[in-house]
């Protein structure tokens, strides 16, 4: 979990009771409860319109920045559902990250977006066949 601060009016909690992390902002479970909507295009719709500055999106802006610090990744996948609807969105995600990101971190470094909803899942296949 990666604590990302209070970026609104309110503390947010995840479901495993953990106070204003990456989850608790844009985990699926926090998603859903704050539109409210169970059909999942909808869901879907609503998270690849959110504006880049609500909350959620600079919750994943610091969760990224965080993880770039740390690990120094050359790519970072954001894959399953949440993912492919912030496609649209990945050029002012990336901007917003590399905008005065640490010297630490890697300044070629590449956002990409999953392609499936099972992207994650067909990832860890891959890796246990091997």
């Amino acid at each position: 979990q990666v604590d990302v601060g209070r970026l609104g009016d309110e503390d947010q909690v995840a479901p495993s009771g953990a106070i204003n992390t990456l989850e608790s902002y844009i985990g699926l479970p926090a998603l859903r409860a704050r539109h409210g909507a169970d059909d999942e295009q909808e869901l879907m719709r609503f998270i690849a319109s959110l504006p880049a500055e609500d909350p959620t999106m600079r919750a994943l802006v610091a969760g990224l920045r965080v993880v770039h610090a740390i690990y120094v990744p050359d790519t970072i996948v954001l894959a399953g559902g949440v993912g492919l609807a912030m496609e649209g969105s990945g050029g002012a995600i990336h901007a917003r990250v590399s905008d005065g990101l640490t010297t630490l971190a890697n300044p070629d470094w590449s956002l990409r977006f999953a392609d499936s909803l099972y992207h994650a899942a067909s990832g860890a296949a891959m890796l246990a066949l091997d």
